[in-house]
């Protein structure tokens, strides 16, 4: 190996196929890392295809295969997990059983640092529209949120062996994305609805300033051990969001204002019918719970703190991208 190779830094991503994990790897290759992908054996590359990665499909059921793909990388990255599933088991299997044989098998490897991606449902919704800090205790409104929260505990059980980083995004938007798209289709039609009479408040952040954040902590000495949100430094309503994307799409938003007690019922109703069809529900009981909150906000302060995180994607210029990614994709 000459000096030139060894100065180059290499990271495994697992999750790598995902919104979230495939610009991730983007980032990276454009800093020079060799990146290797942990992904399913039915996992679809498409927006891996295009790049120059190192792929193993292994999945993140076995220790010893996990453990083999980490041997000389400097950085891991977890990013895969269960954000829908039908039942409790689901998502702890999904979020914190996958965590653990990772961990386990990082054992095994002499990492710098393990960036795990958490979740702002781990956290609590904000009061009084004051963000929600790290140190704000965890209120947890699903089983989502509660697996989050177990898996952050699994990860701070490994501190005094492994060095770990914790990082939790709010809403996450922008090319690739089909969680969000969901949202923008419904301005798109110039009908929005909204829960209860009174503004409600997120916290988001456009995909290349997450995939920066994380780069940014995974390369933070001072990270090690800590968790921080990575999201955006103001916060915005649901309205200023819906409106911003009228503006892009050229529309004139009609908003119908649902009262609590019907989505409610529709969300059993819902839950009930997705059930029978042996599949994760979009819209249930505790997402009705979590949409009832006045905020789902947080600061980032505290990563701008450690690692100089800024947000350098204003809300205009990210659904303005986002928005002519899915014409060009005919999503939109």
């Amino acid at each position: 190996m000459n000096l030139e190779e060894a100065l180059v830094k290499t990271a495994v991503v697992t999750g790598a196929n995902g919104f979230v994990g495939s610009h991730l790897c983007e980032l990276l290759k454009q800093e020079g890392y060799q990146v290797r992908c942990i992904i399913r054996s039915s996992s679809n590359t498409k927006w891996l295809d295009h790049q120059d990665l190192d792929l193993h499909r292994v999945g993140l059921t076995d220790v010893d295969a996990v453990a083999s793909v980490l041997q000389g990388a400097d950085y891991l990255f977890h990013l895969a997990g269960t954000t829908k599933s039908i039942d409790e088991k689901g998502f702890f299997d999904g979020n914190v059983e996958t965590t653990r044989i990772v961990l386990e098998a990082a054992l095994k490897a002499e990492l710098k640092n393990i960036v795990v991606s958490s979740s702002l449902a781990a956290s609590a919704p904000a009061k009084n529209l004051e963000p929600v800090t790290e140190e704000t205790p965890s209120q947890p409104f699903s089983i989502y949120g509660r697996s989050k929260v177990a898996q952050e505990q699994l990860c701070k059980s490994y501190d005094d062996r492994l060095p770990v980083t914790i990082v939790r995004p709010p809403i996450i938007y922008g090319p690739r994305d089909t969680e969000v798209l969901l949202f923008f289709k419904m301005v798109n039609s110039s009908w929005v609805t909204q829960v209860g009479k009174a503004q409600k408040y997120l916290s988001a952040v456009y995909i290349s300033d997450l995939v920066r954040g994380l780069k940014e902590a995974a390369e933070s000495e001072k990270a090690v051990g800590e968790t921080f949100f990575i999201g955006s430094e103001e916060h915005y309503s649901w309205r200023q969001f819906s409106e911003a994307i009228a503006f892009k799409l050229n529309k004139k938003v009609r908003y119908i204002t649902i009262p609590l007690f019907v989505l409610k019922i529709v969300a059993f109703l819902s839950e009930m019918l997705d059930r029978l069809r042996n599949r994760p529900a979009t819209l249930n009981r505790e997402k009705a719970k979590e949409m009832a909150q006045e905020a789902w906000i947080c600061s980032p302060a505290k990563a701008g703190k450690f690692f100089n995180y800024r947000q350098e994607t204003s809300l205009e210029e990210g659904i303005s991208s986002t928005i002519d990614w899915y014409k060009k994709e005919n999503w939109l």
